[in-house]
């Protein structure tokens, strides 16, 4: 027993127990600085800008870009030891042996014998003693350990840190759709053209389709679909009557715009067209009716 108790002793637990241990904790290092890796690798360029991914895509029948920052559609790895399991065996195993043989013996023989007379008789002693002992003894113990490790490793995707989670939100705070940009030059023409529209005798204004031809500011100048276009007419600041289109694939208008103010305006007027959210106004003056001119 004390010497299977000593054999026990010997086994390197601290090794057996502490190395996977050591192992999970580098393992786990290895882990975040493939992430910081990957975030740098991926994320931005070597001038330490985010690299964006651009879409364009049609809404509206319109020609509209998105830059989507590449870290905010891509999954980041961020592996993280969840749970670690350790399971040891030891098994001792232990033989003996113990042969003892003894085996004795003894053997005595007298005789007497002596040369001489007396009385007219001759004798003789002879004397001799022998003894023999065999005594043997045999002892063996075997001893042998065998010890068995099981390790179990469960990594899981962890959650992302609270400070990139910030930083991913304020990328995705900067996605706007941005659309195909207008020329100015076409937007002052077609301004010019509607500026130009004076009233009939019934005050109505009648804008064709064809005088607005918007074009975007690349070189070949590629119209540009799906514009919102407004022409508002207003006195005194009151708003008279409203037309609202939007232009096709043609950059044209996709239909005339006719403005009809009530019957009761009569004056000073003012003509104002929005495209792109900025805001053109002229001057018009709307013919006093009569009987004749309802």
């Amino acid at each position: 027993m004390d010497q299977a108790t000593s054999a026990l002793q010997g086994i390197p637990f601290e090794q057996l127990i502490g190395g996977p241990l050591t192992a999970a904790v580098k393992a786990q290092a290895l882990a975040a600085k493939t992430s910081v890796d990957f975030i740098r690798s991926v994320g931005f360029s070597e001038k330490g800008e985010v690299v964006n991914v651009k879409f364009v895509y049609q809404r509206d029948g319109r020609t509209v870009s998105l830059d989507v920052p590449l870290l905010t559609i891509v999954p980041i790895p961020y592996l993280r030891i969840d749970d670690m399991t350790i399971n040891f065996k030891a098994q001792l195993s232990a033989s003996g042996d113990n042969n003892s043989n003894t085996s004795d013996s003894f053997e005595a023989k007298a005789s007497l014998a002596a040369s001489g007379g007396f009385w007219g008789q001759k004798y003789s002693l002879n004397g001799s003693v022998s003894s023999k002992k065999d005594s043997s003894s045999s002892a063996s113990s075997k001893y042998s350990i065998e010890y068995t490790m099981d390790i179990n490793v469960r990594a899981v995707q962890d959650d992302m840190p609270k400070g990139l989670t910030t930083v991913l939100g304020l990328l995705s705070e900067q996605m706007k759709p941005v659309p195909q940009a207008v020329s100015q030059a076409s937007i002052t023409d077609a301004w010019n053209k509607i500026s130009d529209v004076k009233p009939t005798a019934n005050n109505v204004f009648t804008f064709s389709a064809d005088m607005v031809n918007l074009q975007d500011t690349s070189a070949d100048k590629k119209p540009v679909p799906g514009v919102p276009v407004t022409i508002d007419l207003l006195a005194d600041g009151k708003l008279l009557d409203s037309a609202q289109g939007k232009t096709n694939a043609t950059g044209k208008l996709e239909s005339d715009l006719v403005l009809n103010p009530p019957t009761t305006a009569t004056g000073a007027a003012q003509l104002r067209m929005t495209i792109e959210g900025a805001s053109q106004s002229v001057d018009k003056t709307l013919n006093a009716l009569t009987a004749t001119n309802p």
